[in-house]
């Protein structure tokens, strides 16, 4: 068995928010249209409480989820080196 202790970095991280994507990606593809739509809805809505609460990195992510949900993938965002989200979460939101 390999070692399952990961160091975090942004490296680490950035592969996390894939396979967050990947699941959610997954997920949704197992689900009819309504479904889909709910699930993307209540991740959008997460997002939005997030952005509330001022913790724009948990918003980004439920964006980039919402993304996967609604789409069935989408661009992977860029990451900078130390882990920190590139942009802003406001450049990010698309009309649902």
């Amino acid at each position: 068995m390999s070692n399952t202790n990961i160091e975090f970095s942004g490296t680490s991280l950035r592969a996390v928010m894939d396979a967050l994507g990947a699941l959610t990606f997954a997920m949704s593809r197992q689900l009819n249209a309504d479904q889909k739509d709910g699930l993307a809805s209540d991740l959008s809505r997460l997002a939005k409480d997030a952005q509330n609460n001022g913790n724009a990195e948990l918003e980004m992510l439920l964006l980039d989820l919402h993304q996967k949900a609604r789409t069935g993938g989408g661009a992977v965002r860029p990451i900078s080196v130390d882990g920190g989200a590139a942009g802003s979460a406001a450049d990010l939101v698309q009309p649902l």
